[in-house]
């Protein structure tokens, strides 16, 4: 439940707000270790990462980021349905089953078992560090090239856009 609150208010919200506070919630996830299969485990033994003893701890802020990111990752990556209702229908499926199927739900739905589809997602938000990172170095070289200040000179053509 917190994974699909957190993906929604990111998806939807342009405030910077706990518990992402407007990080890119890949960003987040990849600078944590914690394992998913802990995290719906834990979840499922009464939300120990949600619990108001664990309010501002790091392991709290990375379980958010990667269940939102998971999520994300879920509804958004084409590898999982044609277009995004299909992607959210199935997400659906998933949701309905994971108090009924005792983790073996990703296997029903997605044909994968958790650590599969973890190892995916992770792959996944290594990458787009690695591309995020190399556009930020771009930018900063372009930054030196083209100083901020001019770049309001330029006009975009309608051929440009």
């Amino acid at each position: 439940a917190e994974g699909l609150a957190v993906y929604v208010q990111d998806k939807f919200s342009s405030k910077s707000v706990p518990p992402t506070f407007g990080k890119d919630l890949h960003s987040g996830a990849s600078e944590s270790e914690l394992k998913l299969e802990d995290l719906i485990k834990e979840t499922k033994d009464y939300f120990h990462y949600w619990s108001r003893r664990m309010s501002q701890s790091p392991e709290r802020r990375n379980a958010y980021f990667n269940a939102g990111s998971f999520v994300k990752f879920l509804i958004e990556n084409d590898a999982y349905g044609s277009d995004e209702k299909s992607r959210l229908e199935r997400f659906k499926k998933l949701y309905v089953l994971a108090d009924k199927s005792e983790g073996k739900m990703f296997d029903i739905i997605y044909g994968k078992s958790l650590p599969e589809m973890e190892k995916e997602w992770r792959s996944y938000i290594s990458g787009q560090k690695q591309r995020s990172e190399m556009l930020e170095s771009m930018f900063a070289i372009n930054q030196k090239l083209v100083p901020a200040q001019r770049l309001s000179d330029f006009k975009l053509t309608e051929k440009h856009k």
